[in-house]
């Protein structure tokens, strides 16, 4: 499933290198698949770049909010990437950058900044702190795709 959808993405991107959609959702293939990193930075820049040409999208129904992308999104996604990449402390920066613009109600959105946090922390050494994070991830999430790795910490 994973080179099907890589394989989709870089069609499109041949095709149209400033599709948004396209550079944010490939990024976020690697990321959650932990390949392919030193992708990433180039499709986030990317993403970032078109984000703009995408309010005309939004006013025609067809990208639900883009500024919810630029504040809270992109930042996650930047934040995710700077973790697997090994900079927490970039990645820190970003996840609460995205935590400071997260959508009311979404809750496995913030479940997901939280872990991340959590185990950015976790590799600067504040355990403490990495553990607070997890916990909320966990008291949002439960039975979320970070759970079983935010109880293994604690």
């Amino acid at each position: 499933a994973f080179h099907i959808a890589e394989e989709n993405y870089q069609k499109i991107l041949s095709k149209n290198p400033k599709d948004f959609a396209a550079n944010f959702d490939l990024a976020s293939l690697y990321v959650f698949s932990n390949r392919e990193l030193e992708k990433i930075p180039f499709l986030v820049q990317s993403a970032k770049e078109t984000i703009a040409l995408e309010t005309e999208q939004a006013e025609q129904g067809e990208l639900a909010d883009p500024s919810l992308y630029r504040r809270f999104y992109l930042p996650l996604l930047e934040g995710m990437m700077h973790y697997r990449t090994g900079d927490p402390q970039t990645a820190v920066t970003r996840l609460l950058e995205a935590l400071g613009n997260a959508p009311g109600g979404a809750k496995p959105d913030l479940a997901e900044v939280y872990f991340y946090l959590g185990k950015s922390h976790l590799l600067l050494g504040n355990q403490e702190t990495g553990k607070l994070f997890l916990t909320q991830s966990l008291d949002l999430d439960p039975k979320g795709p970070y759970s079983a790795a935010a109880r293994a910490v604690k």
